[in-house]
């Protein structure tokens, strides 16, 4: 289970280290510091999509987007695996 934030939650306000969603990976390493970027893709997408993944306090943040760029990115916030 995870919580999206994106422009169709409408969930405004809301940064982690002053980074957002919407913004570009690049932005988003300046604010949280380095964070490798993942191509994803599984059977019920048809398009590759672009994950950049923070763990802390037991809580994993995934900054995903369409682009490799990181355009327009969502946040998916789920309790860390680890």
């Amino acid at each position: 289970m995870y919580i999206t934030i994106n422009e169709e939650t409408n969930v405004t306000g809301f940064n982690l280290n002053n980074a957002k969603p919407g913004m570009l990976f690049e932005e988003i390493i300046d604010k949280m510091g380095y964070g490798e970027i993942e191509e994803i893709s599984s059977a019920t997408q048809t398009k590759t999509q672009y994950v950049l993944k923070y763990v802390m306090d037991e809580l994993e943040y995934n900054f995903v987007s369409d682009s490799e760029l990181g355009d327009h990115t969502e946040l998916y916030i789920a309790l860390s695996e680890s």
